[in-house]
């Protein structure tokens, strides 16, 4: 894994500079990429609304992507309690048990927990899979570099490595029986749902399988990032991510943090400009002035020019969702450059804004079920 992030261009930070520059690298970073978002923020109101019918498809495949966890999951965030997981889904989904067609809850290396149902309401064969949940599945998220691939169409295909290696083997586990679904089904089509690491390995297996099946859809809740920005899936636009404010996996690749450590390395040789930022941004974002609003964003750009690292982004259309502090929660399409930088922030780590019941509970609530 450290070869893997010195190939990637990680910069070890801790071997070449000391504590202290470390320290205060790291405090003007985060409050230069703080001043730099507000003064964005301000600028204009990104994004575009989702309308009614589309939110309520994104809250419809929430609750089959978080089914995929299993009961467990289920006791552990909501406290209901089902007899197996067969019981959980049915009671879940909705979904009658005999159109249930298949479900493996346990995981194998590099091929994550699914389950594949008939969805006779919307005449959908829905395919779920599983986000991490097991050991075995952080092994697939740690084969983390990009892989380029084919699919017979047209473009650039390139996607983590280890999402790559489960969609081929989920691929090879699961196509005879869509195919034998879809043909004792006339008009129904497929839809692929993930959360998480399932979300990203839906991206990639969707990707494998577009010129397959007609009016192909995805939809991924908390998708990591897959793909760098020029490739398939990122580019895919019969997919969909939705992206909580926060998670911390939406800005995480070898790429981001590869940038993030030589920006790092960048301050620590550079008290001047360190002592700049802090002078700059020694008032509250919210009470700085324009002229030091103006220079931090600048001041950021010209920071990030100098960066190399192969960034990847969550795939295909990304709808991002945030709770304002009257409570209200809103959700819009907006572009992927927002997801181009891993920034600093005392709660950059928190997972518990990437569990799959909060995206859930959310998209339920937005549509008031």
């Amino acid at each position: 894994m450290i070869t893997q992030l010195k190939e990637h261009g990680v910069v070890d930070i801790f071997r070449d500079h000391s504590k202290k520059d470390i320290l205060f690298s790291l405090l003007a970073l985060s409050k230069l990429q703080s001043a730099a978002a507000y003064y964005e923020d301000q600028k204009k109101n990104e994004g575009y609304n989702v309308n009614r019918k589309l939110l309520k498809r994104l809250a419809y495949y929430s609750v089959f992507a978080n089914a995929a966890y299993g009961w467990t999951m289920e006791a552990a965030t909501k406290g209901k309690l089902d007899r197996g997981n067969l019981k959980m889904l049915v009671r879940k989904t909705g979904i009658d048990e005999e159109h249930v067609v298949d479900a493996k809850w346990d995981s194998k290396t590099h091929r994550p927990a699914y389950f594949i149902v008939r969805d006779l309401k919307h005449k959908k064969i829905v395919l779920s899979i599983r986000g991490t949940f097991s050991a075995r599945d952080v092994l697939t998220d740690l084969c983390a570099s990009a892989e380029t691939f084919e699919t017979g169409h047209r473009g650039k295909h390139r996607a983590h490595q280890g999402m790559l290696e489960a969609a081929v083997s989920l691929a090879a586990e699961t196509k005879d029986t869509v195919d034998q679904e879809l043909r004792a089904n006339p008009g129904y089509s497929l839809v692929l749902v993930g959360h998480s690491l399932g979300g990203g390995v839906a991206a990639v297996l969707g990707t494998m399988w577009e010129r397959d099946y007609p009016n192909l859809q995805v939809y991924g809740y908390g998708s990591p990032c897959v793909s760098p920005e020029d490739a398939r899936p990122t580019t895919c636009k019969n997919m969909i991510a939705v992206l909580g404010e926060g998670d911390p996996f939406s800005c995480l690749s070898l790429g981001h943090i590869a940038n993030l450590s030589k920006a790092l390395s960048l301050l620590c040789e550079s008290k001047e400009l360190r002592n700049m930022i802090m002078i700059r941004t020694d008032d509250a974002v919210e009470n700085m002035e324009i002229r030091d609003l103006q220079w931090c964003e600048k001041t950021l750009n010209t920071l990030w020019q100098k960066m190399e690292g192969e960034v990847m982004y969550p795939p295909g259309r990304l709808f991002f969702m945030k709770k304002c502090s009257e409570g209200i929660v809103s959700i819009r399409e907006i572009h992927r450059s927002k997801f181009s930088r891993l920034k600093l922030h005392p709660r950059m780590l928190d997972v518990s804004r990437h569990v799959p019941s909060l995206y859930e509970s959310l998209l339920q609530e937005m549509c008031g079920l």
